[in-house]
């Protein structure tokens, strides 16, 4: 079960800011999550000094209702397979 994750709820645009556990490695979270046909921009892409390095920001502009349920799943799986 996913509890310890943060999220910050945008107030425009169509991305969610979610900080992960440091514990869960951003790396191999995306590449997992790229075989699974669900990507993701890590933090530190977006962050000059790189200290985002436990957020992700996620993209929902392309996806319907039902697809971003699917994803969200599949997403979250992917995560816990990794924190085991």
């Amino acid at each position: 079960m996913v509890t310890d994750w943060k999220w910050t709820s945008p107030k425009g645009g169509l991305n969610l800011w979610v900080q992960l556990p440091d514990k869960l490695p951003t790396e191999l979270l995306l590449t997992k999550s790229i075989e699974q046909s669900i990507s993701f921009v890590p933090g530190q892409v977006c962050d000059p000094l790189k200290k985002l390095s436990s957020w992700i920001r996620l993209s929902y502009s392309y996806a319907n209702e039902k697809q971003l349920s699917e994803g969200v799943k599949r997403f979250i799986a992917v995560a816990q397979s990794l924190s085991k």
